[in-house]
């Protein structure tokens, strides 16, 4: 709330501090509004380079990057986000959009790795998990190991209903069916 106050009573970032300059960041992101990313990416640059805030402009920069289809800008901030600021809960992002673009880019083996990093940090349980054992579910599914990618899908419906209002665990039961069918088992896949 405060972020979107200070987006609409802002205009100059010079009077912001950096705690607020990253409540306007996750606001933004929020809204999806990209309009800002780099006008707040460079000035947390120039005033806050070592700010610990400054995670927030990496993820809406990164994400805006990531949304027009430059996936090696925002591989490259996501990766320096890790760099500079390690697993923490601000930074789980991060790692999975690196996740996603190995996933995007066919390095398989490499996407496998790096989603499986998400479930050793506990800050990073929750939503987060669930949208990574969903893409590892679909990294199986694009090698055509069908089992094994089944096998994740089922997984995800079943351990992350509760997450982002069951978009994940649904989406996963759809697609364990698919496996299915792939599979052979269109019976079991009706049920």
């Amino acid at each position: 709330e405060l972020g979107r106050t200070l987006l609409a009573r802002e205009k100059s970032l010079e009077a912001v501090p950096s705690s607020g300059l990253a409540l306007m960041c996750a606001a933004m992101l929020d809204k999806q509004d990209f309009s800002r990313a780099k006008e707040m990416f460079d000035h947390f640059t120039k005033y806050y380079e070592n700010s610990p805030f400054r995670v927030a402009s990496y993820q809406l920069l990164a994400t805006d990057l990531y949304r027009q289809n430059k996936p090696e800008e925002a591989l490259a901030l996501a990766t320096k986000t890790l760099e500079n600021y390690g697993a923490t809960a601000d930074t789980g992002w991060a790692q999975l959009m690196k996740g996603n673009i190995e996933l995007a880019r066919g390095e398989y083996k490499q996407a496998v790795e790096t989603l499986n990093m998400i479930f050793g940090v506990r800050a990073w349980r929750g939503s987060l998990s669930a949208e990574a054992m969903f893409r590892l579910a679909e990294t199986w599914e694009k090698q055509a190991n069908y089992e094994k990618a089944f096998a994740f899908y089922q997984r995800t419906y079943l351990l992350y209903k509760a997450y982002d209002d069951g978009k994940w665990a649904a989406d996963s039961y759809l697609r364990s069916a698919d496996c299915l069918k792939k599979l052979g088992r269109a019976a079991a896949a009706r049920n």
